[in-house]
């Protein structure tokens, strides 16, 4: 290495490294599980402290503005998604808060402060929860936008620049992250019957079921359950099958597949789907 690079090199500590590594693995890890939003939440906080964080996504290729929703996650978790899913499901389609971000490619950052607010959404939702600060990032694949929000009850004072832009960076790893967990997922619901119990995996399994018509409906269930991060005892508990049964079946779907791992298959799963979208964009050009 020369004087120069010696130089260049970037003054980072091997803890500060050591850090955010163990940090952004747990997010990564939690792609696909319903605890996500929740992970990024706990591991942010490590980093950046904050009272709540919403993921979403906008659909800019539509003349009406559709907003579809990843998770919420805070300090108080119940009341969030209490307040959230109100958010979604009345509010999210009509909120011009974002509108000087709108149609932007490159990633924006965006500072708010309540005061500036729609009265309505800010006594709905901002003050119900006692937020004064927000900082969003978005990130843009195609014509979705996604977004993370970050705010800051009044215990907190607001965003330095510097936190700001520790956000941001953050953010640009967790947001790619984000996307295949949708990808993975799908939305949450925020509607009528948002508290409507859903069979573990039942969507991926489904979903696994279309994009690899190979595998058959039990391969394609214990992969979906692999997938959101389910341990093999979990899983023969909810088949009501023995353990060594789902260690079978998932060696059978992997070699169908040629892969070796969970995460190879998750990324075979996310690699499809990117697949297909760039086939539709070509077959729309």
């Amino acid at each position: 290495m020369t004087d120069h690079d010696a130089a260049a090199t970037i003054d980072i500590q091997l803890g500060q490294l050591v850090f955010m590594s163990d940090a952004l693995s747990a997010v990564a890890g939690a792609i696909g599980s319903p605890d996500f939003v929740a992970v990024v939440f706990e591991n942010l906080t490590r980093i950046v402290d904050c009272d709540s964080i919403h993921l979403d996504y906008e659909d800019e290729s539509l003349l009406d503005r559709r907003v579809g929703w990843i998770g919420s996650y805070g300090t108080y978790p119940d009341q969030i998604e209490r307040t959230m899913t109100r958010y979604y499901r009345d509010f999210a389609q009509v909120d011009t808060t974002f509108d000087c971000i709108r149609g932007e490619r490159d990633t924006q950052l965006l500072q708010l402060s309540t005061l500036r607010l729609n009265p309505e959404i800010r006594c709905a939702f901002y003050d119900t929860e006692d937020i004064h600060d927000e900082c969003v990032v978005t990130y843009r694949v195609d014509e979705l936008t996604y977004a993370l929000s970050v705010c800051r009850a009044r215990r907190l004072p607001p965003f330095s620049l510097k936190e700001l832009s520790v956000v941001r960076h953050v953010a640009l790893i967790v947001l790619p992250l984000a996307v295949a967990h949708r990808r993975i997922a799908g939305d949450r619901p925020a509607g009528a019957d948002v508290h409507a119990p859903r069979p573990p995996g039942s969507g991926t399994a489904q979903r696994l079921n279309d994009v690899f018509e190979k595998l058959t409906s039990r391969e394609s269930e214990v992969c979906a359950r692999l997938i959101r991060g389910r341990k093999t005892q979990d899983i023969a508990h909810e088949l009501g099958i023995r353990p060594s049964s789902i260690d079978t079946y998932a060696r059978r779907a992997f070699a169908k597949l040629g892969i070796e791992s969970r995460r190879q298959l998750l990324n075979l799963l996310v690699d499809h789907d990117a697949l297909d979208a760039s086939s539709a964009r070509r077959g729309d050009a």
